[in-house]
């Protein structure tokens, strides 16, 4: 760590010349050294690879061309096929078969076997090996392949490989490397050396001069940005004019600066004027002139912003900090909060120094930081996106519901450069509203069910007197002492435990329509959310001699929704339905009518009923929290507004067409959920 930091000191100490020429050393170095490695690390290994993979080749050539050798015994021609192909391959050192076990069949070797090819007769149970041994004074590569017919092993071919022709390639490789490496030092210790005069020099003055001008933008202009002396150049007695006698400010920018008193509106008159000027063309000079002069404007503008800039800064930070939600400046990457307003760190309940400098995405849930910084990367600049129900910790660990509203915005330097992306976010705290809709929807799930309580008694009946049936003709035939016939018996007791499970799934549904769920959206079937409400309500429009028709598309694509509380929907659709159809004239036609299809990249659901219908009047109204158009006392005008929050809960739309005497219509409209984008699809929802 020490040697670190005398480094990183030696290297502040450094001047512009030596950095560059050290910098492009460096460079040039790391690159050698990335090519010393790939050459060590990729092309050495490549190279025995490929000499690896010939030899495996050149195994399982001879071990098909021997098999038939080696099963007839013919040990002669396995001999000649063998010595054949050791002579057209120079690289072969050796070959030589064994059988099943382990004795030598044939071979190459001139006189006899050595003994190091005893360890390698073998390869084990696996099908092939290679291994790199020592025969002699050279070194091997020895690759056994086992030759079989069928699963019985009948031999091994064993071919062995030279190293030396593998070495001698590397080390010419080697060789061209370093030369071509000695050649590159060499060039470019020299294009450095020039490159780093070249660019230092003339900003050396650049940096003396800059030096003076630290002291402050209320004091004199060093030399190298003063102007030319116009009047003399042009032989002018004209003492009115602003730039007489002006060594600090070049007339051009005076023109700049007063001529309307905007830059923008002066161009004109500086490209018709200023550019045929003999002043102006005779100060332009090179381009450290040039940046001479551009600072020397710079630092006049900035004068006359300094104090615009100070007031803005003061308007700016106002509506900042009052404004009524929480506003937040976050770095793209959330690993920064950059800027936060009074009602942020009252909403999160931090103070300034806690909140300022944290990481964003530590405050939410881990799927919520992901849905976010998703949305985020994808966004483009200058866009913006919302994110609903987004659920927030504070730091004292409580948690909060906020709708967040999110811009892409370039975040400007201190020179008003645009110095990178940033999310301009503004949250909204609904907790309390929705812990409210929450208790709502709950009562309003309870009524309904008090409303059902008949028509479900009566669906319980029915499997219960089965099961009475059943359980009285047992009692009847045992009092008897009769024997029962199995098939009967079978036939019995399965149509009771078939009815059994039947009230089982009409209690299940009950239980499970009636629990407080939390808001929670995933693929969802909304044929099923239909069946399941006519399970509940079929039973009350039968009695109400109500007639429905179900056109319900097969293979209806799924939503992202919640089936609990589409359900609730539906069940409070029903509901106006039957109570509409039931106010009608004894002898009026009752038919409710649901039908489910697919439109595009909509799913649409269309609840039809033959009942009295609604005013044009209040027709507007209808989704309102507390309107009715029912009777004093039958209803609490909150079925339509709490479906019409859930709809658009589910990014869906709902409307109504309503004629008097005739019946109404809703239309409900959701988008399809795409497989090819589910996890962001169910993040994004899962407000």
């Amino acid at each position: 760590m020490a040697l670190f930091s005398a480094i990183r000191d030696y290297h502040r100490r450094l001047s512009l010349h030596r950095k560059v020429f050290f910098s492009s050393l460096t460079l040039l170095f790391l690159i050698l050294v990335v090519n010393s490695i790939a050459y060590w690390r990729i092309f050495i290994p490549m190279f025995v690879d490929q000499m690896k993979t010939y030899s495996l080749r050149v195994a399982y050539y001879l071990a098909t061309r021997c098999r038939p050798l080696i099963l007839s015994g013919d040990l002669e021609e396995l001999h000649r096929v063998i010595v054949l192909r050791e002579a057209i391959e120079y690289e072969i050192a050796y070959i030589f078969v064994t059988d099943e076990t382990n004795r030598m069949l044939a071979y190459t070797f001139p006189e006899h076997v050595p003994p190091e090819i005893d360890s390698v007769r073998l390869p084990g149970p696996e099908e092939e090996r290679i291994r790199l041994i020592r025969v002699g004074q050279s070194w091997i590569y020895d690759t056994a392949v086992l030759v079989k017919e069928g699963t019985r092993l009948i031999g091994v071919i064993h071919v062995g490989m030279r190293k030396t022709p593998l070495d001698r390639m590397i080390r010419e490789m080697g060789v061209v490397l370093v030369l071509l490496m000695v050649v590159t030092v060499g060039l470019a210790v020299f294009l450095s050396q020039l490159a780093a005069t070249y660019i230092t020099t003339p900003l050396k003055r650049l940096t003396t001069a800059m030096k003076q001008l630290a002291r402050g933008l209320d004091q004199p202009l060093p030399s190298i940005f003063r102007s030319q002396r116009c009047w003399e150049v042009k032989d002018c007695a004209r003492t009115e004019c602003p730039a007489y006698g002006n060594t600090l400010e070049p007339c051009w920018t005076m023109v700049a600066r007063t001529h309307s008193g905007q830059q923008s509106d002066s161009e004109p008159l500086i490209r018709g004027v200023c550019k045929v000027c003999k002043v102006y063309r005779e100060a332009q000079g090179d381009e450290i002139a040039q940046l001479a002069h551009a600072f020397g404007e710079i630092i006049w503008s900035m004068r006359a912003k300094a104090e615009k800039l100070a007031s803005s800064e003061k308007k700016r930070r106002l509506l900042f900090d009052y404004d009524p939600n929480g506003v937040l400046l976050v770095e793209r990457s959330m690993e920064r909060i950059l800027e936060a307003n009074q009602t942020a760190m009252r909403m999160l309940g931090c103070q300034g120094g806690e909140l300022l400098e944290r990481d964003f995405l530590s405050l939410l849930e881990e799927e919520d930081a992901q849905l976010l910084r998703s949305r985020a990367s994808s966004c483009p600049t200058g866009q913006a996106f919302d994110i609903p129900k987004l659920r927030v910790r504070t730091c004292a660990q409580e948690q909060l519901l906020v709708n967040l509203h999110a811009r892409v915005v370039e975040l400007p330097d201190a020179a008003g450069a645009a110095a990178g992306p940033c999310l301009l976010v503004r949250m909204v705290d609904v907790t309390k509203r929705l812990q409210e809709e929450s208790l709502l929807i709950q009562a309003s799930k309870m009524a309904t069910l008090g409303e059902m309580a008949t028509g479900v008694a009566h669906e319980l009946n029915q499997p219960l007197n089965v099961i009475k049936v059943g359980a009285d003709f047992f009692h009847k035939m045992a009092n008897r002492k009769e024997s029962i016939q199995p098939d009967k018996l079978l036939t019995i007791a399965k149509n009771m435990s078939e009815q059994v499970d039947r009230a089982s799934r009409i209690i299940d549904h009950l239980r499970e329509f009636g629990r407080k769920s939390e808001f929670q959206l995933y693929p969802t079937d909304l044929n099923e959310a239909i069946r399941g409400a006519f399970t509940l309500l079929g039973q009350q429009l039968a009695l109400r001699e109500i007639s429905v028709e179900l056109n319900l598309q097969p293979d209806l694509p799924r939503i992202l929704g919640d089936k609990n509380r589409l359900e609730q929907i539906f069940l409070n659709l029903i509901t106006n339905a039957r109570d509409a159809m039931t106010s009608n004239a004894p002898n009026s036609p009752r038919r409710l009518t649901v039908a489910s299809f697919a439109v595009k990249d909509r799913v649409v659901v269309e609840v039809s009923d033959t009942g009295v219908g609604i005013p044009q009047a209040v027709l507007g109204r209808i989704f309102e929290p507390f309107f009715t158009t029912k009777p004093p006392g039958e209803g609490t005008g909150l079925g339509l507004s709490i479906t019409y929050n859930l709809v658009k809960d589910f990014k869906g739309s709902i409307e109504v067409q309503s004629t008097l005497g005739v019946g109404t219509t809703f239309l409900l409209s959701f988008p399809a959920y795409r497989e090819a984008n589910h996890g962001a699809q169910e993040a994004a929802a899962n407000r």
